[in-house]
């Protein structure tokens, strides 16, 4: 039998046929050679160690330069068990990612033709990406290393035109089924699918929605027990940015534009995490690796905007019960993904620029090793008595001291209008610093008990301290958590006796005098230029630049023109609702509670001084 295909857009003669087995390979005839011939070797690069930080980064360049001019915005990443890695790019490539040697790595094109995609899987060699058009198999036949058959393995996720109904993450679960998550910013049509977490059957032919209401949810998946999370990004109807594990049938609260239905009954998250903390969520998993020391066991939790990572402590059979630890480290690109190698153990991460974010560069891979020397809080656990807050390595007693800890709390205001400031248990703006009465190290050295009298449920709580190990190893610390459902300690036993009836301790006011240069320590820390430019930048930028901001005449929204003054600033920072700038009507949450009096004059001082 002789027939004729297209291979590589080349008519090409086929006489025999093989074989077809379940590996989808067969034998053909003169076929021709690969189209992409490129193999481009790269060469590594470590950074220094450091104390300070909670991991150490190595960036793996990516195939800029190729005979293809293609552009490289990395999306997802994903490997075989062999180490290898099928990288997958916003330009809808996959290129194959091989080590050549302890720091070289070679870099080889593999397909092409996706419409953005966001998710990539292996199952059993196999390739899948996650794209607008639905999920693909994408298959090398011949084996000859480049891809030639793209199977439409499920076009049942809807898709519509709107611009940031992304295909948002593609991941596997234990059973060989699929999970996504689609987008759910809406301004014009309605999707059951789009700001959903939906499952699909392992032969792609049948699909059920898990949860919805999410605003730009990225997905995780726990490879050994199937628990599914989600990150989500503040904004309308989303106060603050949240940790879901995901439960089946919830609804999580965000509500967009075309929809007339308004409020309704939600789904609270596990934990939320500061808009200042976390800017926005995207990727995250369950790392277990014993090579990522702390990280094991631990959810890798990544923060697109502010290119930084954190670990999310919770259990499952208490989904209400968890922490948020945010690491120190360097990493240049924005974080959209990150996964395992299972041949060495390592996590990689992987991202590109979408919209907003503080990181130096477009896009960028690396692998990340944790700093062993850190202490680190290993789980946080809370009681209508207190804290009890566990590490893993011994703690000096001495270095315990009552003044250097500090415990705040506040909730959040969940409506139509974009975030939310704080605001205490009473209703009213600003945060509560909780007194505590003492911290009493437990028998075995390896976690301390904080008594405080006025433990009561919030939305979020706030713990910072500074400790020292046995072996001389420091740490300021932060950690970030839900309170809800107390319970009586019961652990007594684990600690010398602790005095519950003991009133707080009067807590020292530390607010810092007013200066130019901690405005522009908190522009950073807030994330404000992540959306607004120091120079004259608009490109890439949701909200109006700052040079010459001061005494300037803008023209709002609504066509009034107003003049640029003290007055002004303190309620753009406040309430940026107010009077909305043309040309920039991009959400942007208040700071009303989130920054005190003497902090806002000081980013007031910054932005004067940038004439």
């Amino acid at each position: 039998m002789t027939f004729s295909v297209f291979y590589n857009d080349r008519k090409v003669e086929i006489k025999t046929i093989k074989s077809y087995n379940s590996k989808h390979t067969f034998d053909i005839d003169h076929l021709p050679t690969k189209r992409w011939n490129d193999k481009i070797k790269v060469r590594s690069s470590k950074e220094r160690a450091s104390r300070e930080k909670s991991f150490y980064v190595e960036n793996i360049p990516l195939p800029y330069i190729n005979s293809q001019h293609r552009n490289v915005r990395v999306s997802d990443i994903a490997f075989y068990e062999d180490g290898r890695a099928a990288v997958l790019t916003f330009d809808g490539d996959i290129w194959i990612l091989s080590e050549a040697g302890k720091r070289d790595f070679y870099w080889t094109r593999f397909a092409s033709g996706m419409h953005e995609p966001q998710g990539i899987v292996i199952r059993k060699e196999d390739i899948f990406v996650f794209d607008r058009q639905g999920i693909t198999r994408v298959l090398d036949r011949d084996q000859n290393g480049e891809a030639d058959f793209y199977e439409n393995f499920c076009n049942l996720p809807i898709q519509n035109s709107e611009t940031r109904e992304f295909a948002m993450a593609l991941e596997l679960l234990p059973d060989g089924s699929f999970v996504i998550s689609k987008g759910g910013q809406r301004g014009h049509s309605l999707n059951p699918h789009g700001g959903a977490v939906i499952k699909i059957s392992p032969d792609g032919k049948k699909i059920k929605r898990l949860a919805h209401g999410l605003r730009e949810p990225y997905i995780g998946v726990d490879s050994k027990t199937g628990d599914i999370f989600c990150s989500d990004q503040q904004g309308h109807w989303i106060p603050s940015t949240p940790f879901h594990h995901i439960s089946p049938n919830s609804f999580y609260g965000f509500i967009p534009s075309i929809d007339p239905e308004g409020d309704r009954d939600f789904t609270s998250p596990t934990i939320n995490i500061p808009h200042q903390v976390c800017q926005s969520g995207s990727g995250s998993m369950r790392v277990y690796s014993k090579q990522m020391g702390y990280f094991n066991n631990k959810v890798l939790y990544c923060d697109y905007s502010k290119s930084k990572l954190m670990l999310i402590d919770y259990d499952s059979s208490k989904p209400k019960q968890g922490m948020c630890y945010p690491l120190k480290g360097n990493i240049e690109f924005p974080v959209l993904k990150t996964e395992m190698n299972p041949k060495n153990g390592l996590v990689y991460l992987a991202g590109f620029q979408i919209w907003d974010s503080n990181a130096k560069k477009i896009s960028g891979l690396c692998r990340i090793t944790p700093n062993k020397n850190i202490i680190r809080p290993s789980e946080i656990t809370y009681f209508k008595e207190g804290l009890w807050v566990s590490f893993e390595k011994e703690i000096q007693g001495d270095s315990l001291n009552p003044e250097l800890i500090k415990l705040e709390r506040w909730n959040y205001l969940r409506s139509k209008k974009y975030g939310s400031g704080y605001f205490n248990l009473e209703g009213k703006v600003g945060k509560e610093v909780v007194g505590l009465s003492s911290v009493t190290l437990s028998k075995d050295k390896k976690s301390f008990f904080i008594a405080v009298p006025d433990m009561k449920d919030c939305m979020q709580m706030a713990l910072k301290f500074a400790v020292m190990s046995t072996k001389q190893d420091s740490l300021d610390g932060e950690v970030y958590f839900t309170v809800s459902e107390l319970e009586s300690f019961k652990e007594l036993s684990l600690f010398p006796e602790i005095d519950f009836n003991k009133k707080a301790l009067r807590m020292a006011n530390n607010e810092e005098k007013p200066s130019k240069k901690i405005g522009l320590e908190l522009v950073s820390k807030l994330g404000c230029v992540g959306c607004h430019s120091k120079n004259d930048q608009r490109d890439g930028k949701n909200g109006p630049p700052w040079k010459g901001l001061f005494h300037s005449n803008k023209e709002l929204k609504d066509g009034k023109v107003v003049h640029v003054d003290t007055n002004y600033l303190k309620e753009s920072i406040l309430n940026p609702l107010a009077k909305i700038n043309k040309g920039y009507e991009a959400g942007m949450p208040p700071y009303a509670g989130i920054i005190n009096d003497s902090q806002l004059e000081s980013i007031i001082m910054y932005i004067k001084s940038l004439e």
